[in-house]
């Protein structure tokens, strides 16, 4: 009784929640590729390449970027689109980090807010919102005007500006279509953070702008039937070029973990904490930040 009951328990919490809890289970779920992993920050801060360069989760974005720099590669400008099922997965977390880590490789980076209904670009970065994409796609702003130069090198951003009340209908209009072209010849990559795919119908009309699609997912917060979709959408050849990145990884779970390295698509390797090998590679930082104080 004493081996059985807590085996039946835990069994029966692992067929009945309807989360994703790993990879495994991510990956039986899932039908397009998992392209790489971000762990699970416990940093107040959303700026984490920019603010703790050497942590355990900066390191999953660099892996992240090394993944992508194969795909489109023959690309001038590489326009790269990140999306989830819904909010909360963090998707605007991972554009942001993923356009610092690429802005730190020396390429011209613009971070494009696309999500004209809850728009979060601004806040995380600290620039003013008041002009934006909204303004400029209603005639109310030039190109110039909107592209905000960041306080850290190579790293630009154009906020989505205020709400409107037809941001669907303002993304299908032609001068999104030449902002967009015009790009090309101006920044190394762009980075697209749209809003979840699973509740609008703007994201799959400017998935045909982009070069990678990213799919975020969001470890014992994403539901398995919101997979559905996406599944569907790439069993019927209506989204391509389309990667999942499992976000917000936690140490100590079931995910594939070999002496300390977290295995997923695209060579992307994380030392989780609970190893004694992370220790002079992520530690340090936060040891060098405790002598200085």
């Amino acid at each position: 009784m004493g081996l059985f009951i807590p085996l039946a328990l835990l069994l029966g919490y692992h067929y009945l929640n309807n989360k994703i809890v790993d990879q495994v289970q991510l990956k039986n779920v899932l039908r397009i590729p998992l392209l790489g992993t971000i762990g699970y920050s416990t940093k107040d801060t959303n700026l984490l390449i920019q603010d703790h360069p050497k942590s355990m989760v900066s390191e999953s974005f660099r892996s992240l970027r090394s993944a992508l720099f194969y795909i489109a590669s023959e690309k001038k400008c590489k326009k790269i689109l990140v999306t989830s099922s819904v909010s909360g997965e963090g998707k605007t977390f991972v554009s942001i980090n993923l356009a610092s880590a690429i802005a730190l490789s020396g390429k011209k980076t613009l971070l494009l807010g696309l999500d004209l209904r809850r728009p979060k670009i601004s806040e995380y970065l600290g620039v003013h919102n008041q002009t934006g994409l909204s303004n400029y796609l209603v005639d109310k702003a030039r190109k110039e005007e909107i592209i905000v130069k960041t306080v850290f090198e190579d790293l630009y951003v154009v906020p989505s500006g205020p709400v409107p009340p037809n941001p669907a209908e303002l993304l299908l209009k032609d001068k999104m279509t030449d902002l967009l072209n015009s790009f090309d010849g101006e920044f190394d990559v762009v980075v697209m953070d749209t809003p979840p795919i699973g509740l609008v119908s703007e994201t799959m009309d400017l998935m045909r702008f982009s070069d990678v699609n990213l799919y975020i997912v969001r470890q014992d917060y994403t539901h398995k039937r919101y997979l559905l979709m996406i599944n569907d959408l790439y069993a019927n050849d209506q989204v391509d070029n389309i990667y999942a990145v499992f976000n917000g990884l936690k140490a100590g779970v079931d995910v594939y973990d070999f002496g300390g390295y977290n295995y997923g698509y695209g060579y992307n390797y994380s030392y989780m904490k609970k190893n004694e090998y992370s220790g002079s590679y992520y530690d340090q930082e936060e040891k060098n930040r405790n002598q200085i104080g």
